[in-house]
């Protein structure tokens, strides 16, 4: 055990935790141990100011914010938001990921639903959305009801052994009343319809949307079936955000957090099967032979991903994490504004500490609790510099979603 003194530290001071850790200190149990292993001093953000030095950047332009998270995702900005259930879900995933960041969805709910969430922020925004949600033309209005409220969508592509059809939004459905009355009666039917080929480029899926006026333009191959969906307004998305984290498809980044035992490797290939970009495994001591463990286990799987191993504030934890496999390390034991793990256990160290102490070149900041007062000094840096302003939305708050599960403003307006 090793006893960490920061008098710097005001987060933790406040609380009385040090007054009560000296008592410990001073009894025969600990002074043999305090001899041996007390550390004089932790620092905290907080505790330490940037020394100002000539600066040859002569504009903010010639200024680059991006950071590598891991092995093989690159983000535009170094921020990612917390996997807890107050904090992260799909909307500020998608936010986190329009800005450059990246969001990780908690995994406090069944797999399932965590897929769901996943695959709301792949669907939110793409070049293009290779697999749209569809119907069959003999459902049933009240079907089309209930799909498009579990959806979280407007609407829906209607076809048959793959084949477009028709396509049914909320406006279609809006004043019926027949439960029973079948969708192929209440589509927008093929006729009236847009399509072009698979390999269209952006530029002309642009043309056309404006040359009709449509919002929406479904990509079917010479057989008919559908290959996909290109709409305006992720077409729009793009331009208005220009530093947004995305995968090669051209769909915004998402990882999401697993534990290390019961149905973990499950909920891992469910989630990678999704989209996941990264998984992170969320567990407070990371230096532990469960996560080691699975660790191995994830980076043995065909078809994995980069794993995000962690919590570690030791160089120790960090290097055997790195010699198991782990894609990146999350490094902090504690530092949040609401977390209690050091006032409760006893261990942590303070964050700016344990970032030397791990070695980490690349610092990434992670928000927890939705609010960066343990960070202050370098996220309101950020914040001023970029403008960037994160936006915890309830599930309630989320937009509406077309076919591919973009935002629509049908329902808004």
């Amino acid at each position: 055990m090793t006893l960490l003194a920061a008098p710097g530290d005001r987060i933790e001071r406040g609380t009385g935790f040090y007054r009560r850790r000296r008592k410990r200190i001073i009894t025969p149990l600990y002074r043999s141990i305090a001899m041996a292993n007390f550390r004089p001093q932790g620092l905290t953000y907080d505790d330490v100011l940037l020394v100002p030095k000539r600066s040859a950047v002569a504009s903010r332009k010639h200024v680059t914010t991006t950071a590598q998270l891991s092995r093989h995702i690159t983000l535009g900005i170094p921020i990612v938001s917390a996997n807890m259930d107050t904090v992260t879900e799909a909307p500020m995933a998608v936010a986190m990921a329009r800005q450059g960041g990246i969001g990780i969805i908690h995994r406090f709910m069944s797999i399932d639903q965590q897929v769901r969430q996943v695959q709301q922020v792949k669907r939110a925004q793409g070049s293009v959305i290779e697999q749209p949600y569809t119907m069959l033309p003999a459902q049933t209005l009240a079907e089309a009801r209930r799909q498009l409220s579990e959806l979280a969508v407007s609407g829906v592509l209607v076809v048959d052994d793959g084949r477009l059809l028709g396509i049914l939004t909320a406006r279609d459905i809006r004043f019926a009343t027949d439960p029973l009355q079948p969708i192929s009666t209440l589509m927008t039917p093929p006729e009236r319809l847009v399509t072009a080929p698979p390999s269209v480029e952006a530029a002309q899926a642009r043309a056309l949307l404006d040359r009709h006026k449509i919002e929406k333009l479904p990509l079917v191959d010479d057989d008919g079936i559908v290959r996909g969906l290109i709409t305006s307004k992720d077409l729009l998305q793009t331009n208005r955000y220009g530093s947004m984290s995305r995968d090669d498809k051209g769909r915004l980044l998402v990882g999401a957090a697993i534990g290390v035992v019961g149905d973990y490797i499950e909920r891992a290939e469910a989630l990678w099967q999704a989209g996941a970009d990264a998984l992170v495994i969320d567990i407070a001591h990371g230096h532990s032979d469960h996560v080691l463990a699975a660790v191995h286990a994830l980076k043995g799987r065909p078809g994995c991903g980069d794993v995000i191993a962690g919590n570690v504030a030791t160089a120790e934890g960090t290097r055997e994490l790195i010699d198991a496999g782990a894609d990146a390390v999350k490094v902090g034991v504690g530092p949040g504004s609401i977390c209690t793990t050091r006032i409760v256990t006893g261990f942590g160290m303070p964050q700016l500490t344990a970032v030397l102490e791990c070695d980490d070149s690349t610092v990434t900041l992670e928000l927890r609790g939705g609010r960066p007062e343990a960070f202050s000094a370098l996220v309101e840096h950020l914040r001023e510099v970029l403008g960037v302003t994160l936006v915890s939305y309830s599930k309630r708050d989320l937009p509406a979603q077309d076919a591919e599960g973009s935002e629509s403003e049908e329902d808004s307006a």
